[in-house]
């Protein structure tokens, strides 16, 4: 939310109910950044893109394949065996 805080300045709006699971969030995380003037915040998001280009690619990712991989292997099933009875 630094680039909208950069942007747009302070969050107006008023904060979205609890069964707005992604606007809430997003609200939250503007609100954390309302007291940062334009320039600070366009600092911090440059900063901040600057140091996700720095990261190794196996490190920022790695962590979400290995949890990807994690969840598809519970969701598989074994297929079942013809004339098995249920």
């Amino acid at each position: 939310m630094l680039y909208k805080q950069a942007t747009e300045g302070d969050i107006t709006a008023k904060r979205p109910g609890l069964t707005d699971l992604v606007g809430r969030p997003k609200w939250d995380a503007w609100k954390a950044v309302e007291d940062k003037s334009s320039n600070e915040a366009m600092q911090a998001y440059v900063d901040l893109i600057e140091s996700l280009k720095q990261a190794p690619l196996a490190a920022r990712d790695g962590g979400l394949r290995r949890s990807a991989r994690t969840t598809l292997a519970r969701r598989h099933v074994q297929p079942r065996l013809a004339g098995s009875v249920i």
